[in-house]
């Protein structure tokens, strides 16, 4: 399993905790000094007035744990003392606050109120990361409303000139992401939101790209960050809004259009390219009541948001293709003579010596192949009348882009000791991408869908409860331009080349060249995944320790549809018309192909057709020491156990050549891999066997190696230490350690 390893890391800045929650932490002391135990600190949200208690311990301790990011209010009460009151604390996403109070011996009816102060410093973690907050998100210019824009804004950020794995194969945003976070490759960022995996298995791009409207503020993680947090070590963890006790709302459009727009500064004539941009949709958050039945207030909240973007773009697009004479076997013009192959003369020996050559560079229309004919359809003739091959046919390629999504989250607030929040989103990406030659565009559609759930639960003043359930579905269509539309393989009737599925109807691709432009091929993928899951965080204090203890179980469908050459290939090189006697300067391409005289032609033997499962667990423990006041050390462990990927029906073949990895009974000892596994036991293959140069069968059973064909790991364990040091209350310093095991996307798995 690939694993990044990233040691000691010495820096000043802010620590933070992963994922969607917040958390306060600090002591209660009275003026000498000595800490307050079994004082009653309690935190109120300022938006939904959502309550908190806790009290603290015999080392004057308090924490409160899994907060929802926002604006808090913290009271501290005991007996014999003024209640102390620090107001308009702001608590952002994953953010480990240490509010210590120091109460005045009164009455406890007395109070001690303090707003404002210095922005609150983060000092009980060596994680490291940067919060874009909302203000920043919502006002800062994003041509498109991606917030995935701002994620440059984090130090250790950079954008590659490529899209990563998902370049060109999936729909919306994601075949332009291309974020290199704390030196990781474009493929090794892992996205969350609200606290649930939002990253797919494919490519590991994002699978839920929420509206900014939607979003309360996200954090890009690229520190040492506790055993609780697994995979990579750069995240973007995403937190959505919550409705509050107030009506909040926006309703907005964005237009463009080419009509509107100045001209190009050196574009002073002539018409400007078409395009149009409509995005528009609406949020709106609240308490959720029914007059007379319910009230919301306090207790139950919406937020609810959509978005739809149409982007129409035209574009002046050329090719090469062949003029209308060669497209009817007159080849005039051209420099290069053309020969007929029925007429070519052989030696004794077998080879060809010479040929007669195509009276007037022409052959008869009697000559044409009937195949050949039929694919003219999908390749234009020229817009530019004469012999000239170079950009002669163009035409205006329209591409079209078409984003939909929708966010529904709901709040409640049970009671002071529990309260529950879930969210269902879904997305529609469609992207055309016009070409020269209408039928070779290609379209991708991405449909998305994300189900989720949480509980967090007081049981005592010292133990708190988190639990969450997700599912995610992830369904990819790159299809060509005839899928689900017309069989093109059954029209041309070309003996042997058989219809596929209709995701795979296409034109066959055609390798030219001499000038002219190849046209044709499709090779889609299309994926069906979706994913289970379920977390469960327990937190405990005991003196000076915080303990986390917690797992995950995850259940993957990961089924893959498509191949290479779907359509059938067929390539000309000319070999067929040239003089034997004078090869470098006769023969064209293009006759080749007229003549139906191919040099290569290939088909898929069948449509692969993946469906892939996998089973997951993950545990931790980690211990936040508060040794002194100034000094918290960060102690963890986490297993990861993700199980290599099985095929359902048994499919999955590996393949590795010259490696005498296998012996007549079984995998030989000592050997890395086999020349052919396949999970099962027997002839699979109906008496075709391959055999080695011993002629013993390579082949080997999963009683060897599994299903999945591929050696677990269970010893993926990652330790965690950070350390954290304040010398005064204005800054901090901070070191750690730790072992990150990195998800790498989802063929290499294999």
């Amino acid at each position: 399993m690939p694993m990044f390893r990233l040691l000691m890391i010495l820096v000043v800045g802010v620590a933070l905790r992963a994922q969607n929650f917040a958390e306060i932490t600090g002591n209660v002391t009275d003026p000498s000094g000595a800490v307050i135990a079994g004082a009653t600190v309690t935190v109120t949200n300022t938006a939904t007035n959502q309550k908190r208690n806790t009290v603290t311990n015999d080392t004057g301790t308090y924490s409160l744990p899994y907060l929802v990011p926002g604006v808090y209010d913290l009271h501290v009460a005991a007996a014999g003392f003024k209640g102390s009151t620090r107001k308009a604390l702001e608590l952002q996403v994953g953010a480990v606050a240490r509010i210590d109070v120091r109460a005045e011996v009164g009455e406890v009816s007395q109070q001690v109120e303090v707003t404002g102060g210095a922005p609150l410093l983060n000092t009980e973690t060596a994680a490291l990361g940067t919060v874009i907050e909302n203000r920043r998100i919502v006002d800062l210019p994003l041509n498109g409303r991606n917030y995935l824009q701002l994620v440059t804004l984090s130090p250790n950020v950079t954008t590659e000139g490529g899209a990563g794995g998902a370049g060109g194969l999936q729909g919306g945003a994601r075949s332009q992401t291309s974020l290199s976070i704390a030196g990781q490759r474009l493929e090794y960022n892992r996205y969350t939101l609200d606290g649930v995996d939002n990253t797919d298995p494919n490519f590991n791009s994002y699978i839920i790209q929420p509206s900014i409207d939607a979003l309360q503020e996200f954090k890009v993680q690229t520190g040492i960050y506790s055993a609780e947090f697994g995979r990579g070590a750069s995240q973007i963890n995403v937190t959505t809004k919550s409705g509050t006790n107030q009506y909040h709302g926006a309703l907005f459009e964005f237009l463009r259009n080419s009509s509107l727009d100045a001209r190009q500064w050196l574009q002073s004539t002539g018409a400007k390219n078409p395009f149009r941009r409509n995005q528009y949709g609406f949020t709106l958050a609240g308490p959720l009541t029914i007059p007379k039945l319910f009230r919301g207030q306090d207790r139950l909240f919406f937020m609810s948001n959509f978005e739809q973007n149409k982007d129409r773009t035209t574009s002046f697009a050329r090719t090469n293709v062949a003029t209308e004479g060669m497209r009817n076997g007159d080849f005039t013009g051209q420099a290069r003579a053309i020969y007929d192959p029925l007429s070519r003369v052989y030696s004794d020996a077998g080879a060809a010596v010479s040929a007669t050559p195509f009276a007037g560079n022409t052959f008869p229309r009697t000559r044409l192949n009937v195949v050949s004919q039929r694919l003219l359809e999908f390749f234009p003739a020229p817009t530019v009348p004469g012999n000239n091959l170079v950009a002669n046919y163009a035409r205006n390629a329209r591409s079209t882009t078409d984003n939909t999504q929708f966010n529904q989250r709901i709040d409640w607030n049970e009671s002071d000791k529990s309260n529950w929040f879930g969210r269902f989103s879904w997305g529609d990406d469609g992207l055309l991408n016009g070409t020269a030659v209408l039928t070779d565009s290609t379209q991708a559609v991405t449909v998305v869908r994300q189900a989720m759930i949480s509980n967090t639960r007081i049981l005592s003043s010292s133990t708190v409860n988190e639990a969450r359930v997700s599912w995610n579905q992830f369904n990819n269509d790159l299809v060509g331009y005839f899928a689900n539309q017309r069989d093109v393989q059954t029209d041309l009737k070309i003996p042997g080349l058989f219809s596929s599925s209709p995701l795979a109807y296409g034109v066959p691709a055609i390798g030219l060249g001499g000038g002219i432009s190849s046209f044709g091929g499709v090779t889609p993928w299309v994926s069906r995944n979706n994913s289970f899951q379920f977390m469960d965080n327990f937190s405990v204090i005991r003196g000076r320790h915080s303990f986390k203890f917690g797992g995950e179980l995850r259940r993957d469908r990961y089924n893959q549809f498509g191949n290479q050459k779907a359509t059938g290939e067929f390539l000309f090189d000319g070999q067929a018309t040239f003089n034997p006697a004078n090869r470098g300067a006769t023969g064209f391409i293009f006759a080749d192909f007229m003549l139906g005289e191919t040099s290569t032609a290939a088909r898929v033997a069948a449509m692969a057709n993946a469906m892939l499962r996998r089973s997951s667990f993950y545990a931790y423990v980690q211990d936040d020491w508060k040794i002194t006041k100034r000094l918290t050390l960060n102690i963890g462990v986490r297993y990861e156990n993700p199980r290599p990927w099985e095929d359902k029906y048994r499919a999955i073949l590996n393949v590795q050549l010259f490696d005498p990895g296998v012996g007549p009974n079984g995998l030989l000892p000592g050997s890395k891999t086999p020349i052919l596994t396949r999970p099962g036991s027997g002839d699979f293959y109906d008496g075709l066997n391959f055999h080695f140069a011993d002629g013993q069968t390579t082949q080997a059973g999963d009683q060897f190696m599994g299903r999945g064909l591929v050696n677990p790991d269970n010893n993926n364990f990652a330790p965690r230490l950070g350390l954290s040091y304040s010398p005064t209350d204005r800054w901090t310093v901070r070191a750690g350690a730790g072992i990150f095991y990195v998800q790498d996307a989802g063929n290499p798995t294999f």
